[in-house]
């Protein structure tokens, strides 16, 4: 009887074992195919539709709802790729259909939400409105969410090709305003920005246009999207041109071919060379204007790309025409109007296809719905059948294994009284090694418990320390205060991220005994700076950098050179004289020197000369005038580490007036990570929050300042140093 079940048990096991590997086997082939349409896409797109179509078929013996969707999505992008609409949004929707069915509602939606959008361009404006609508109705469910922006984003598409524009307004402002600021949602937001900007230029108000398509550009600038970032300089230089102003036209329009040269985009850079050429047209400097239409047109005989080469031949024939060059200029116009013809009867041929193409897709329509339903039906009969087979496997493995339960029971039984007895002799033994183990136990605890006291006297003398060091670098850095003894109206924020800093900073005055007695001791050095680390190898580096600091500017009072020798003598202490082996501390620094210049005048206030230097660390300025601030970039260079021993930084010289005011600043503010999302604080928000409190006094903007921080910071850890100064002048 027992060698019965063994034998029976062993046949049952490797025929379910075969009928497994079948259906995996199954599934392999269809990933392959997959894969292999998916790797052939970019290289060549009829292999990839040969590879798509064998894994839909494929994809028909199996039951695995998911990888029939994923069989079709990659068929349906291959037709994409070859701007064959029809047959993308056939296998899209059966996509969407079978992730369905997979309940994979998210995906599914996805990909009818594509299916509606090829069909916009399609002309099926129908069809298209039915899908969307469908998706937005379900992802308006919380659930669904993420996927409302594309919905919002894909229903403006239709409404603006359908030219029913207010529709079209209406939900890309949806997609817009009504969409959480996540970064899965930007790219969404900044394609729909744009689209409002086209709605107002269809109206004809240029300025709302401008507005929206700076924002646009803003989200992709945060992004870093640069790919399409040119696209948005192309639209705004338009859209300038439109209303005339020429020179914002040719900034933005010069940006835009910048752009498409970094990011090999050859359609951007031959249409924005094209429209240069029209403000060149239109300054009279024709023999520019013919150079750009003429390297754009070697770019669009590369591309081939008829549409743009028609209105290249257009603007030369009218360039050639304006410096008597009328050989060149009947060339040309000819050449245009032989294009012109050339894709009038292009599109009207496309017309009476499309009428045919719809003619029979919607012949075709009925067939294949006839033929999904006999599809369905076929999958449906498939999968009860084996849903009967496995089920009646089913239930023999259970038997086969309730058996073989029992008879392990039995054999277990037998065993346990064995064991049982095998046990009580271990557990006497393992009394009598528990005793010893208790008393080893006690004397290793008290063994621990004097090494505790140790560690604790240990760690109060490194506390004790640290703490005796802060008091040493408290002692070389100047009070906070004594800089309200050169502007009374200026503050300095000192938050170190340890008990010890790494940043520190610099007031010195300058003698001058050529000044007047009543403008004497107005030359100020006032620096900040960020050294390598935090905490004790910080105020290491910021002791070394204060004193090599102070002994350069013994030297020198310009902030150059100041800089200068500060990056030899730092590199001199750290002995770094080998790229390759040198260590890579060292400092980044703003520096500058402030000169008070009197007129002479009691009544007249003073005017200040502003020189500066830096590494890696920008200066601010705010200009009361203008009522912004303005950014004062420096050297991209570190003080030490791999900078050249002699390397020349910038110096910088500028003017400013009474009330202006000045923020020297590390990065410890705006790296701070914290809010809600736990993300950067970042330079641009600490930008506007200076702009907010501009007209504050100093010393409450240092209390705001601080307690915005703590706010934003929270429960988190302080990242780094923090130094903020701002001076009033």
């Amino acid at each position: 009887m027992k060698l019965f079940f063994t034998f029976f048990f062993i046949f049952l096991f490797h025929f379910l074992l075969f009928s497994q590997t079948q259906v995996q086997n199954d599934s392999n082939v269809v990933k392959s195919l997959i894969e292999q349409c998916n790797s052939n896409i970019q290289k060549n797109n009829k292999e990839a539709i040969k590879y798509g179509l064998q894994a839909v078929k494929a994809a028909e013996n199996i039951t695995d709802f998911r990888l029939k969707a994923k069989a079709n999505q990659a068929l349906s992008s291959a037709y994409n790729n070859g701007n064959d609409y029809k047959n993308t949004t056939l296998y899209m929707l059966a996509a969407a259909e079978n992730f369905f069915r997979a309940k994979d509602t998210l995906a599914g939606l996805r990909c009818q939400n594509y299916a509606g959008y090829c069909n916009v361009c399609l002309g099926k404006f129908d069809k298209a409105s039915d899908l969307l609508l469908a998706s937005l109705k379900v992802s308006e469910n919380k659930a669904y969410a993420c996927i409302l922006s594309n919905t919002y984003l894909m229903l403006g598409f239709l409404y603006r090709d359908m030219k029913n524009y207010d529709k079209a307004m209406y939900y890309f402002n949806k997609c817009y305003k009504d969409v959480p600021d996540k970064e899965q949602y930007l790219s969404d937001k900044y394609t729909a920005l744009n689209e409002i900007g086209n709605m107002h230029l269809y109206l004809k108000d240029y300025s709302s246009a401008i507005s929206y398509q700076l924002k646009s550009l803003k989200i992709k600038e945060e992004i870093r999207d640069t790919s399409s970032m040119g696209y948005s300089y192309n639209d705004i230089g338009n859209t300038y041109l439109m209303i005339n102003k020429e020179d914002s036209a040719m900034y933005y329009l010069n940006k835009a071919y910048l752009n498409s040269v970094r990011n090999n985009n050859k359609t951007l850079e031959a249409v924005s060379l094209l429209n240069m050429g029209e403000i060149f047209y239109r300054k009279k400097e024709y023999n520019k204007g013919i150079e750009t239409e003429l390297k754009s047109l070697d770019i669009a005989k590369e591309l081939n790309d008829a549409a743009i080469m028609k209105n290249i031949f257009y603007a030369l024939g009218n360039f050639y025409k304006k410096i008597n060059d009328f050989k060149n200029a009947n060339y040309y116009l000819e050449q245009y109007i032989a294009y012109n013809d050339s894709i009038q009867g292009a599109e009207t041929t496309k017309q009476i296809t499309e009428i045919q193409e719809k003619y029979q897709s919607e012949k075709k329509e009925k067939e294949i719905e006839i033929l999904q339903l006999d599809k369905i039906h076929k999958e449906k009969e498939i999968w009860q059948q084996k849903i009967i087979k496995y089920t009646l496997f089913g239930i023999i493995g259970l038997i086969l294994l309730l058996v073989f339960v029992l008879y392990k029971a039995y054999r277990n039984k037998k065993k346990t009284s064995e064991i049982l007895s095998e046990q009580k002799e271990e557990i006497l033994e393992k009394n009598e090694e528990l005793m010893q183990q208790k008393e080893e136990i006690s004397v290793q605890r008290d063994e621990i418990e004097n090494q505790k006291s140790i560690i604790e006297a240990k760690s109060i003398e490194v506390r004790d320390s640290i703490q005796y060091a802060k008091r040493i670098q408290d002692s070389i850095l100047q009070p906070a205060t004594q800089i309200n003894e050169y502007f009374s109206d200026s503050f300095i924020l000192y938050i170190p991220k340890d008990i010890v800093s790494g940043d520190f900073y610099l007031i010195k005055q300058i003698d001058n005994d050529n000044l007047k007695p009543e403008t004497r001791n107005q030359k100020l050095l006032i620096a900040a700076a960020d050294c390598t680390g935090h905490g004790v190898p910080g105020g290491f580096m910021c002791m070394i950098g204060v004193d090599k600091l102070q002994e350069a500017a013994e030297k020198s009072d310009m902030p150059s050179e100041i800089l200068m020798l500060l990056n030899k003598g730092i590199k001199s202490v750290l002995h770094q004289s080998d790229r390759c082996s040198a260590s890579r501390d060292g400092m980044d620094i703003v520096l500058c020197r402030i000169d008070c210049i009197f007129s002479g005048e009691a009544e007249i206030p003073p005017k200040y000369k502003i020189l500066a230097a830096g590494a890696n660390r920008p200066l601010w300025l705010f200009r009361k005038e203008t009522n912004s601030i303005e950014v004062i970039k420096t050297n991209k260079t570190a003080i030490g580490g791999w900078t050249q021993n002699d390397y020349p930084f910038t110096g910088i010289e500028i003017f400013a007036g009474t009330g202006d005011i000045l923020y020297l600043f590390t990065d410890g503010y705006d790296d701070q990570f914290g809010g809600k999302d736990g993300k950067k604080f970042m330079q641009g928000k600490f930008r506007e929050l200076l702009m907010s409190i501009i007209q504050k006094p100093m010393t409450e903007q240092k209390e705001i300042l601080y307690k915005i921080y703590q706010n934003w910071k929270g429960d988190m850890e302080q990242v780094d140093d923090i130094l903020v100064i701002g001076i009033r002048l």
